[in-house]
């Protein structure tokens, strides 16, 4: 029986899982994803699956620091060892993919983790400033620069080339420039092009409806586009509040308490949970990108909640 794309997609993930990867084996699972779209599909559907089983994984690690009681005819240690044990092996498998995403680690060229920035220079003296939990992948030809940013946001500062376009590749979108600066950030919603300096312009996603397949968007101009859209019309943005970050400071307007604390979550390893939907007040100011605890205790202290750390990577408000 002919292997199927989902066959081969969850014998890479165990393979990747295992750590027996060699050099040569690395490139022909590039090759391989390269293949086809349905290689990449197949690939992403396996991944998640994975991923969708982090629930169990906090379980054992909850148990594995919580004192339990111990039943009839067992010593806390050994009920402890035992009941822990068991969804430790469970794990076994899971635990490479969590905290990385394996295909984009495999992919990237440069990359930072959460709560890590970074300045990359590239080889034509262009100049790429990585935000919190980014990764980019650089390819050069002979006709073109390109970047393809597979996850996060950055800010580009490009070296004028006319021969050789600089080309940003993001959910299928592409921005392009001659000389100039922009910052592109991945939303789950959508890909937000900020010009800081020159002109761009940003052509719709593969697969795009609408007359208009691209537009231009000058210093101080903001545009966004998703999957099967075309990019919207520019709009007039803060250039200095979207840069900010490089300064080690998250700027929010008015943003509804639960965007507050997930855009506070991009920048600390781990997770920030809010539970419970009350109708909480929107949050306003400019936070220190290295004290995001002190952050989330400001946000609980003047929203009337309470901050329970859980574990070093777990933290919840209610």
């Amino acid at each position: 029986m002919q292997e199927t794309p989902v066959d081969a997609a969850r014998d890479w993930v165990i393979q990747l899982a295992s750590g027996d990867v060699g050099e040569a084996d690395m490139q022909a699972f590039k090759a391989w994803l390269a293949e086809t779209p349905e290689h990449q599909a197949a690939f992403e559907q396996e991944r998640r699956f994975w991923q969708q089983m982090e629930s169990l994984r906090g379980a054992a690690d909850a148990m594995a620091r919580r004192e339990f009681v111990p039943s009839r005819g067992y010593g806390r240690k050994t009920w402890r060892t035992a009941l822990v044990g068991g969804l430790a092996a469970a794990c076994l498998m899971l635990g490479v993919f969590f905290g990385e995403d394996v295909r984009i680690s495999m992919l990237s060229d440069y990359s930072t983790v959460q709560g890590e920035q970074r300045t990359v220079a590239l080889p034509d003296g262009s100049t790429v400033y990585l935000n919190t939990d980014t990764a980019i992948a650089v390819t050069y030809g002979d006709d073109e620069r390109r970047v393809e940013l597979l996850r996060g946001e950055a800010l580009f500062q490009v070296a004028s080339n006319p021969d050789r376009p600089f080309r940003v590749i993001a959910e299928g979108g592409m921005t392009e420039a001659v000389g100039t600066a922009f910052v592109i950030r991945e939303d789950p919603a959508d890909t937000v092009v900020t010009v800081t300096e020159g002109v761009v312009e940003v052509r719709s996603p593969l697969g795009a409806a609408g007359s208009e397949a691209s537009v231009r968007a000058k210093r101080g101009q903001q545009t966004r586009y998703r999957t099967g859209a075309a990019p919207g019309k520019p709009v007039s943005v803060d250039v200095a509040a979207a840069t900010l970050w490089r300064d080690g400071v998250i700027r929010m307007d008015d943003l509804p308490l639960d965007e507050a604390i997930a855009e506070l979550d991009r920048y600390r390893p781990g997770r920030i949970l809010l539970l419970g939907n009350a109708p909480y007040r929107a949050v306003g100011g400019a936070f220190d990108i290295s004290d995001i605890d002190g952050a989330v205790a400001g946000l609980a202290a003047t929203h009337d909640l309470t901050v329970t750390h859980i574990s070093p990577f777990l933290v919840i408000l209610r």
